[in-house]
C-alpha cells in the first residue's frame, strides 16, 4: 500500500498516522458534513418564508423554531405532509423517513466525535 510502511509483523497494532494527503481528504469530509447540516434548514426557511405550508401545519412559531434546530428533516418533511387536516398514511412514511435521517446525522456527528479523540 502506498501509505504504508513496511514493518514486521505485530510490530504495531495500530493504523499508521494518516499522510497529509488523508489530512486534507478530511477537511473536504467536514465541508460536505457542514453542507448537509445547512442543506435542510436552507430547505426550510424557504419554505417557510416563501411558501405557506409551514404555518398551515404548524399552530404555532415555537414548533417548527425547535425544528429547524433540531430536527429540520422532520419539520419541513411534516410541513409538505400535512394537507389542511392531516397527514396521511404515506405521508406519515416520510415523515418518519425524515427522523430517521436526522437523528442518523446526530448519531454519524458523534460517530465522528468519539473517533476523533
Amino acid at each position: 500500500d502506498l501509505f504504508l510502511e513496511a514493518q514486521p509483523a505485530g510490530a504495531n497494532e495500530f493504523p499508521p498516522k494518516p499522510t497529509s494527503h488523508h489530512q486534507r481528504d478530511t477537511k473536504m469530509g467536514c465541508l460536505i458534513v457542514l453542507l448537509s447540516l445547512i442543506g435542510p434548514r436552507f430547505a426550510l426557511a424557504f419554505t417557510w418564508i416563501f411558501t405557506t405550508l409551514v404555518d398551515r401545519a404548524y399552530d404555532n412559531v415555537i414548533i417548527p423554531v425547535l425544528g429547524f434546530v433540531f430536527l429540520p428533516w422532520t419539520t419541513l418533511m411534516y410541513a409538505i405532509a400535512y394537507d389542511g387536516d392531516n397527514v396521511s398514511g404515506v405521508g406519515w412514511v416520510f415523515v418518519a423517513l425524515a427522523l430517521l435521517a436526522d437523528v442518523g446525522s446526530y448519531k454519524a456527528s458523534a460517530r465522528r466525535e468519539y473517533y476523533s479523540i
